[in-house]
């Protein structure tokens, strides 16, 4: 669906049936072209790749792709001026296994080695390629360029990560982590955990 703010409410403007239960939603923005939003959707085993672009959100790709895959993000993950998918593929729409995708073809370029509950991309170092952070039973960090794992956290990163900068240092990035457990802010450079709110979800 699309809607738009008419005087402070939402009004809808554009409705579009998929082929079968949605998997996920991701928006892109590139320079230069109209937005876009990347859909991934059908019945088990039969998962296709749809891109509508523009304002009336035109259809501009229909296509199969690895099944159950989950998009979480699309973004130049290995930094090689061009988009990369982020996501997974969960048999059980639970646990899945970490990919990365090409934007442009949706041909796998890499599989993570461990399963994950969900995956996000954020810069934690000095070079220009994102790190993939997968959450699961283990936490775990990749280089986005090598896929090598440069980090591995035993507890877990729970529910939800977000990426930012929570050091008195500024130049320090780091990332957020919620669990059923309570919250922790975690640093790079190196990796560590900083604090721990327990019971703040």
């Amino acid at each position: 669906m699309l809607a738009r703010n008419a005087g402070g409410e939402l009004e809808l403007e554009i409705s579009i049936p998929l082929p079968g239960p949605l998997l996920s939603l991701v928006a892109v923005r590139r320079p230069g072209h109209d937005d876009s939003v990347l859909a991934t959707a059908g019945p088990f085993a039969s998962t296709r790749l749809l891109e509508y672009t523009g304002r009336d959100l035109q259809l501009v790709r229909d296509q199969p792709v690895t099944n159950n895959l989950r998009l979480y993000l699309a973004a130049d993950i290995d930094a090689d001026a061009s988009l990369d998918l982020l996501g997974d593929c969960a048999a059980n729409f639970s646990f899945g296994v970490p990919l990365i995708l090409d934007y442009a073809t949706a041909s796998v370029q890499w599989q993570g080695p461990e399963q994950t509950a969900g995956v996000t991309a954020v810069q934690l170092d000095a070079d220009p390629q994102l790190e993939v952070i997968s959450r699961g039973q283990v936490g775990r960090i990749y280089d986005g360029a090598t896929g090598m794992q440069e980090w591995a956290w035993p507890s877990g990163f729970g529910e939800s990560v977000v990426g930012g900068r929570f050091e008195t240092d500024p130049l320090v990035p780091g990332f957020v982590t919620q669990s059923f457990s309570g919250t922790t802010v975690f640093r790079a450079s190196p990796y560590s955990p900083l604090r721990e709110f327990l019971g703040l979800t």
